[in-house]
């Protein structure tokens, strides 16, 4: 970021605001899948919450990746 101490100065200063030991990493590696959640527990909810949920919510429910292994 560039900044002035004031208006009559002709050149800017560079102010560095970040703080050097917080370095943002892209994770090496992805998840291969969505992690999804059990049928039983995807159909009980549609079934007990779709009625009241607004449509975009439940369409979101509706997609939702299923898989077998839900390890909650």
């Amino acid at each position: 970021m560039f900044v002035k101490i004031s208006h009559e100065e002709e050149d800017f200063t560079e102010l560095d605001f970040l703080q050097k030991k917080c370095q943002l990493k892209i994770p090496t590696t992805l998840r291969p899948q969505d992690k999804g959640i059990e049928e039983a527990k995807k159909r009980d909810i549609l079934k007990k919450l779709g009625p009241l949920m607004p449509p975009n919510r439940r369409l979101f429910w509706s997609s939702l990746h299923v898989s077998n292994t839900d390890k909650e």
